[in-house]
């Protein structure tokens, strides 16, 4: 993919955990122990890799659904900073202080997503006019170089090597007129993109005979992020354009830009170097690339539907049998081999979850035998007078609640117990508490038993 050379517009990284290890003393002055200390590096380093999996998880929904980047965006911005604040909130008072950082850091990260965002909405209007797979591919790379500056926090706190940026080079989204003639009258190039105000690509023009000359940059204006110009009627003046002239090429750091500019001495368009046409000299291509001798749009590989790059890579879904085809859902493969965005994945295949198999654990009784004064169960199995506790457990499976619960036995008119209001389960194991509806003490009048059955519901 010619997105894979891109360097990245440089953004500042905030140098915020430096002396998360080496710190003596905590935000009140006072020093820290070694396991505060330690806490202190475990919670930041637990909270980094939170926030970079929350962003590869965004990268792989981008990777299975590219259609989906408007809602993905906010939604990493939200869970971003409600990590930071968990971090937040779960440090210690006096530890506060020395993690503030890495909280500023979450956030930062969370904030440049929202700010991803905008831009990529600018990009995808109708005066930049982005093709989508063009927005995606910059938004995952992007994403993805936040990853490695967190990772980075933690590799420089243990002297680790650091991990390189991925490129994002600028996007030529559109290019008005996308074709110089030079027996009409001309003025400027409109061209739009893509970080091109920041990141301005050189400007070549390509003869009959394949040569390359530079277009000083007096000749090409930016105009904003989003537009530079490429005043074409200087460029004739000062003899860069002229009979021989077949194309005008873009390239950054070394990088051939996949759109490009086709030129003509007359009224009538080369026969060569368009999208569909051959190429020219059997290689260049105005726009597009040249492939098998014809001019072609890029990418021809890596997108649902093409075939894989590289016979395995795709940059949408999963390749299978050579080709591109889109994964995650139920039925089809799964993403990366391994995820699914619904359902699991049993052989590489998402497969819907089996329903659980339940069934009726062995029965739980208890009986108070004659009541005639407070009416606790034994054992203190209930901390308080005014609600009884049973525990049950399964023979098989893990509990799910209880079934078929039974109360028998009243006091002057009302139940002795009613519910129940809460189960907890634990593994194999379910607690119903019942509430005890009369006071403390039955009255001298209830000599009833009272008797609660259930049995615990136990699925598989």
């Amino acid at each position: 993919m010619e997105m894979r050379a891109m360097t990245s517009r440089r953004v500042p990284v905030r140098l915020l955990i430096l002396a998360v290890v080496p710190l003596l003393e905590s935000s009140a002055g006072c020093p820290l122990s070694k396991g505060t200390l330690l806490s202190v590096t475990d919670q930041v380093t637990g909270a980094v890799n939170k926030a970079t999996t929350t962003l590869q998880n965004g990268i792989d929904t981008l990777g299975s659904q590219s259609a989906s980047w408007q809602k993905t965006l906010p939604q990493l911005t939200d869970q971003l900073h409600a990590a930071a604040k968990d971090l937040e909130s779960s440090a210690a008072q006096d530890i506060q202080g020395d993690i503030n950082q890495t909280i500023q850091e979450i956030n930062g990260t969370a904030d440049y997503t929202a700010q991803l965002l905008n831009r990529s909405i600018s990009y995808a209007g109708t005066e930049v006019q982005c093709r989508e797979d063009i927005i995606v591919l910059r938004i995952k790379i992007e994403l993805g170089n936040q990853i490695h500056r967190l990772r980075n926090l933690l590799r420089k706190q243990n002297n680790q090597p650091l991990e390189t940026l991925d490129p994002v080079p600028p996007s030529i989204c559109h290019v008005d007129p996308d074709f110089i003639d030079l027996s009409k009258a001309l003025s400027v190039v409109r061209i739009t993109g893509a970080d091109l105000g920041t990141a301005l690509p050189e400007v070549y023009v390509v003869d009959d005979r394949s040569h390359e000359v530079l277009v000083p940059s007096q000749f090409v204006v930016p105009v904003t992020t989003y537009e530079l110009t490429l005043n074409a009627s200087r460029m004739v003046q000062a003899n860069l354009l002229g009979p021989s002239s077949v194309a005008v090429r873009f390239k950054w750091g070394g990088l051939l830009l996949p759109t490009g500019i086709g030129v003509t001495a007359g009224a009538t368009p080369p026969q060569c170097g368009g999208l569909g046409q051959p190429c020219c000299q059997g290689l260049n291509c105005a726009a597009g690339i040249c492939s098998a001798g014809v001019c072609v749009a890029p990418p021809q590989c890596g997108a649902i539907g093409q075939p894989c790059c590289n016979t395995t890579q795709c940059s949408a879904g999963a390749c299978a049998s050579g080709r591109c085809v889109a994964c995650g859902a139920l039925g089809q493969p799964c993403c990366s081999g391994v995820s699914c965005s619904a359902g699991s994945c049993t052989g590489g295949v998402c497969t819907a979850p089996r329903p659980p198999t339940c069934h009726a654990g062995p029965l739980v009784q208890w009986s108070s035998g004659s009541v005639a004064g407070c009416g606790e169960l034994s054992g203190g199995q209930c901390s308080t007078h005014f609600c009884w506790k049973l525990t049950g457990s399964c023979d098989s499976g893990t509990a799910n609640g209880v079934i078929n619960v039974g109360i028998q036995g009243n006091c002057n008119g009302q139940s002795m117990a009613t519910g129940p209001t809460r189960v907890d389960n634990s593994g194999a194991q379910a607690v119903a508490w019942f509430n005890k509806p009369q006071d403390n003490c039955y009255t001298s009048g209830c000599t009833g038993a009272l008797t609660i059955s259930f049995n615990v519901n136990c699925c598989q």
